[in-house]
C-alpha cells in the first residue's frame, strides 16, 4: 500500500520533503554540511527585528556527549531483506549439499551452492550470519568440524558470492583437552564497538563424558583481528552446550550467557559474564543459576533472548521441552521461563508459561536434543514470539509440528506439518529467524533432516505469521548419499546489503521547523491621516493558561530529506515496517522530549494585522544511505530531527506572508480590509456571513469610536456556551519555512491532536479598544462604529471538526459601519 508524503508517521514519525537547510551562520554548537546551502534572505521588518524567531533566540545547549545521535549505533538496518544459506551437516567429498537461496522478492532463487565456497575440510557443523566486519553486509560463519575430530575450523565469509574465500579462518584445537564434535554458533556485540563478535560452543559426542568437558570461546570481530577474547568450560555433565550474547544489564553492550543441561540431573544451567567492555571484562555475574529443575534425564533446553517486557533490556528466555515416559509413550510438556538480572547483579526468573503438549511417541531411543528447536522472532517492533518445533513420530512417520508462544496474547498455538516423513531414522530439526521478504517481521526457517533408503533428506519450510494465520512456503528438497545424524545447518542474513540500512554522518543542524499559526490579530479599524489617538488603538488576546505540548519520540521525530535527493525520497521510508523500527529504535535510546508553552497576551497596534505563532526547534542529525533495493538510493542523505523546545512569535501578516510556502500563508479572504480605512472592513451582515462555516463567537455590543479617550469593546469566553470540540481544534502542517539564513522545514499533517493540540480555554478573552478622533470636524467626517467577532478559520461549525486540508487558526475580527459624512 503507498502512503501519502503527507500521512502521520507511525502516525507521527513525519516523512517530508526539506527545502534546505541552513548553511551559515550557525550556533558554535553545531557543525554544517558544507553541501547544505542558504535560502534567499527576506527583507526583515521591524518587527521581525524585535521578535526574532531564529535558532539563537532558544539559547540553547546540547545536553547529549559528543558523537551522540538518536539511534544510537553508527550504522543501522531499518528493513531486511534476508537471505538464506542452509546446509546438510556431514560434508564429504562429492557429497555435500549447501545452498545460498536469495530473499522472498526473487522467490527464494538459487545465488550460490557450496561449490562457490572455500570450505575447510570437513563436516559442517553450525552456521550463523552476523555482521562482524566494517561493511553493512551480514557475513556466513562456518564451523567445520575436522575428520579427525579433534578441532574445528571456524570461518568467516564476506560476500558468498562464486569462489567466496573466507576472511578468517581459526583453529580450535581440543579445548580443555575434549574432542571437537558437536558445536553451536552465535553473535553479539559484547564490547561495544558497533560489531558483532562470534560465540563458538562445543561438547564431545557422548554422554557420561567427565565433567568441565563442554566449553565456550568468544572471538574478536574481524575488523580487530578476530582474536579469541575469552574462554571459560561449562561445569556440567551435558548433553549440549550453547551461549547467547544478549544485552541483560541494559548498558547498551551485549553480556555472554552460557547455557547447558546437567544430563546426570536433568536440570537447565546458566552461568552470565559481564561484556566486555566492563571495567573487569568477562567477570562472572553471580554463580551458575539454575532455570529448570525436573529431577529427570530427558529434560531438554534452548536459550534465547529478546526484550520481551519491552522495557529496552532483554530477558533471556529459556525453553524447555520434558518427555516424561508415559504408557510407553512421552509425554511432551513445554514452558518459557523469563530470566532477568536484577539490581542486585543477580539472575531471578520472572516467569514460566508451560503447556501440556499430549501424548507423543517420539520414535525410540535416540538423543532428544537434535529433534527439536527453539528460536525468538520479532513480530514487528514491541512484540517477541517463541517458536518451538519438534519432530513427533506417529503412525511409522515423523512430522516436525511447530509451536508458538505468542507474547501478545500470552497463549500458545500449534501448526501441525503439511508434510510427513516416512524416515527410516530419527528427524533432526533445526530453526532460525530473520526477515526474508521485508515486511518488519521475522520469518522463521524450519530446516529437517533424515533418512529414507540410505539416502539423506534435505527439507525446508518458511512460517510466516505476518497475516495473522500461519502460511507456509515449502522450498526444494535436495537428496545426497549418506544418511545424516546431525540437523541441518541454517544462516539467515542480509548477505548482499540490499536492505535499507543508514550510517550516521556525524554532521547535526539546528533547525525551526513547524510554524503552527495560532492567532490572527486583525488591526482596529482607524482612520488614517487624521487626529485619532493611534496610541490606543490595539487588537489583544489574552490566555494565561499554560499549556504543555507534547514533543515525544512517537509524536514528533522527523526524518527529512533535503539537497541532493533530486529524485524524491526513498520509497522504502514510506513502509509502515521502516517507522516502526525507527519508533522503536528511538524509543530504545530514549530522546524523547517536551515543552510547556505558555500563551501570554499579543497585541496588535493600529498598523498591521500581526499573526501569532508557534515555532520549534529541532536538533537534526545527519544520516547516509548505505545500502538499499534501488541501488540510486546509495548516498542520499537525510536529517532525523528531534525537537528540544516550542515558543510562542507573532509577526506581522505581511511578513508571515512573505516567509512561510503558499500552503500555510493567511488567505486573502480573511483580510479584506485596508489598514487605516475603516469602510474597508466588513459590515455586520458580511462578516456574519463570512463565518458562518467555522466555530466562533460575535461579541454583540456595539461601540462607536470616542471623541475623547478611548472605548474598548471584548469579551472572554467564560461569557459564552463553548463545548469541549469548540475549545480544541488539530493542528496539521505540510509546508515549508524559511527566513534569513535560519531554515524551516514541516512535519506531515498529522489530525485528532496527536502532534498538537493548541486549546482554546475558557479563560481566553478577546478585546479591541479604538483611540478617540479628537478634532471635531475630523469626527463628524470619519465616525463611524464596530463590534469584535471571533471565529476559527477551518473548523467546520456543524462537526466541531478541523476542515480537510486546512489548517485551523483563530481569527479576531471587527465589522464596521462607516457613517461619516467623508465616506
Amino acid at each position: 500500500m503507498e502512503i501519502p508524503m503527507n500521512a502521520p508517521f507511525l502516525p507521527l514519525l513525519a516523512l517530508t520533503t526539506l527545502g534546505v537547510l541552513s548553511a551559515s551562520p550557525a550556533p558554535a554548537f553545531c557543525q554544517v554540511s558544507s553541501q547544505l546551502q542558504p535560502p534567499a534572505r527576506p527583507t526583515p521588518s521591524a518587527l521581525l527585528q524585535r521578535l526574532h524567531y531564529t535558532v539563537d533566540a532558544f539559547g540553547y545547549d546540547d545536553p547529549h556527549p559528543p558523537g551522540y545521535h538518536p539511534l544510537g549505533e553508527d550504522t543501522v538496518g531499518l528493513l531486511q531483506r534476508s537471505e538464506i544459506f542452509i546446509a546438510q551437516p556431514d560434508r564429504g567429498p562429492g557429497d555435500s549439499v549447501a545452498d545460498l537461496l536469495d530473499d522472498a522478492g526473487t522467490s527464494y532463487a538459487i545465488r550460490a551452492t557450496e561449490t562457490d565456497f572455500v570450505l575447510a575440510t570437513g563436516r559442517i557443523r553450525a552456521t550463523t550470519a552476523g555482521n562482524v566486519d566494517s561493511d553493512v553486509e551480514d557475513e556466513l560463519i562456518v564451523l567445520m568440524q575436522d575428520p579427525a575430530l579433534d578441532r574445528f575450523h571456524l570461518q568467516v565469509f564476506d560476500s558468498p558470492a562464486p569462489t567466496a574465500t573466507a576472511i578468517m579462518t581459526v583453529e580450535i584445537v581440543r579445548p580443555f583437552g575434549e574432542d571437537c564434535v558437536d558445536g553451536r554458533l552465535s553473535v553479539g556485540d559484547v564490547d561495544g564497538d558497533g560489531r558483532d563478535e562470534i560465540l563458538v560452543t562445543g561438547r564431545p559426542q557422548l554422554l557420561g563424558i567427565p565433567e568441565y568437558a563442554g566449553w565456550l570461546r568468544v572471538y574478536d570481530d574481524v575488523e580487530d583481528g578476530g582474536g579469541l577474547l575469552f574462554e571459560t568450560a561449562y561445569g556440567f555433565r551435558n548433553t549440549d552446550v550453547t551461549a547467547v550474547a544478549a544485552d541483560i544489564d541494559g548498558d547498551g553492550v551485549d553480556e555472554v550467557a552460557m547455557f547447558g543441561e546437567n544430563s546426570h540431573y536433568g536440570d537447565l544451567w546458566i552461568l552470565p559474564f559481564d561484556d566486555a567492555a566492563a571495567a573487569a571484562p568477562f567477570a562472572q555475574l553471580g554463580d551458575w543459576f539454575r532455570a529448570e529443575a525436573f529431577g529427570i534425564t530427558e529434560i531438554q533446553g534452548r536459550l534465547t533472548a529478546g526484550d520481551y517486557d519491552g522495557n529496552g533490556v532483554e530477558e533471556l528466555a529459556v525453553v524447555s521441552m520434558v518427555a516424561n515416559p508415559s504408557g510407553g509413550g512421552r509425554r511432551l510438556t513445554m514452558g518459557i521461563r523469563g530470566v532477568f538480572l536484577n539490581g542486585a547483579g543477580q539472575l531471578e526468573t520472572v516467569s514460566l508459561h508451560s503447556s501440556d503438549r499430549g501424548q507423543h511417541s517420539l520414535g525410540g531411543a535416540f538423543e532428544l536434543h537434535r529433534s527439536w528447536d527453539a528460536v525468538t522472532r520479532s513480530d514487528g517492533p514491541g512484540s517477541l514470539d517463541t517458536i518451538v518445533t519438534v519432530a513427533v513420530l506417529g503412525s511409522g512417520a515423523f512430522r516436525p509440528d511447530t509451536h508458538r508462544w505468542n507474547s501478545a496474547t500470552a497463549s500458545w498455538s500449534t501448526t501441525p506439518s503439511g508434510n510427513v516423513f516416512f524416515a527410516s531414522g530419527p528427524l533432526r530439526i533445526k530453526l532460525e529467524a530473520g526477515d526474508v521478504d521485508a515486511d518488519g517481521a521475522d520469518e522463521v526457517v524450519v530446516g529437517s533432516q533424515f533418512a529414507i533408503g540410505g539416502e539423506g533428506i534435505l527439507r525446508a519450510r518458511i512460517l510466516d505469521w505476518s497475516q495473522g494465520a500461519v502460511s507456509t512456503t515449502e522450498l526444494p528438497e535436495r537428496i545426497s548419499l549418506n544418511q545424516r545424524v546431525y540437523p541441518p545447518s541454517l544462516a539467515v542474513g542480509d548477505f548482499d546489503g540490499d536492505g535499507l540500512i543508514i550510517r550516521s554522518t556525524g554532521i547535526e543542524q539546528i533547525t525551526l521547523a513547524d510554524p503552527i499559526p495560532l492567532v490572527l490579530l486583525t488591526a482596529p479599524p482607524t482612520r488614517g491621516g487624521i487626529d485619532q489617538d493611534y496610541d490606543s488603538c490595539e487588537t489583544s488576546y489574552q490566555n494565561s493558561t499554560s499549556q504543555e505540548v507534547s514533543l515525544g519520540v512517537t509524536t514528533s521525530a522527523a526524518f527529512s530529506f533535503y539537497t541532493g535527493v533530486t529524485t524524491g525520497p526513498l520509497s522504502d521510508f514510506a513502509s509502515a515496517e521502516v517507522k516502526q523500527t525507527l519508533e522503536q529504535v528511538l524509543t530504545k535510546n530514549d530522546v524523547s522530549t517536551s515543552s510547556t508553552t505558555v500563551f501570554r497576551t499579543n497585541t496588535a497596534g493600529h498598523a498591521e494585522d500581526v499573526m501569532v505563532f508557534q515555532g520549534t526547534l529541532f536538533h537534526g542529525y545527519e544520516y547516509e544511505v548505505v545500502s538499499a533495493s534501488d541501488p540510486d538510493d546509495v548516498g542520499k542523505r537525510m536529517v532525523l530531527s528531534i525537537p528540544v523546545g516550542t515558543r510562542e512569535y507573532q509577526w506581522s501578516a505581511d511578513l508571515y506572508n512573505q516567509v512561510v510556502g503558499p500552503a500555510l500563508a493567511i488567505p486573502t479572504d480573511l483580510r479584506p480590509h485596508t489598514v487605516g480605512d475603516p469602510a474597508s472592513y466588513r459590515s455586520l451582515v458580511e462578516l456574519d456571513a463570512h463565518r458562518q462555516p467555522f466555530v466562533g463567537w460575535r461579541d454583540h455590543s456595539v461601540v462607536t469610536v470616542p471623541q475623547s479617550g478611548s472605548t474598548r469593546l471584548g469579551f472572554a469566553l467564560t461569557e459564552r456556551q463553548t463545548t469541549e470540540e469548540e475549545r480544541s481544534l488539530s493542528i496539521g502542517i505540510d509546508a515549508d519555512f524559511s527566513v534569513g539564513f535560519a531554515s524551516f522545514g514541516s512535519s506531515a499533517s498529522v489530525t485528532g491532536g496527536s502532534m498538537y493540540s493548541v486549546s482554546v480555554e475558557e479563560t481566553a478573552e478577546y478585546s479591541g479598544t479604538l483611540g478617540a478622533i479628537g478634532d471635531p470636524s475630523d469626527y463628524f467626517r470619519w465616525q463611524y462604529e464596530a463590534g469584535l467577532c471571533m471565529y476559527h478559520y477551518g473548523m467546520d461549525a456543524t462537526s466541531g471538526q478541523a476542515q480537510p486540508g486546512v489548517t485551523p487558526f483563530q481569527v479576531v475580527t471587527y465589522w464596521v459601519n462607516a457613517f461619516g459624512s467623508g465616506y
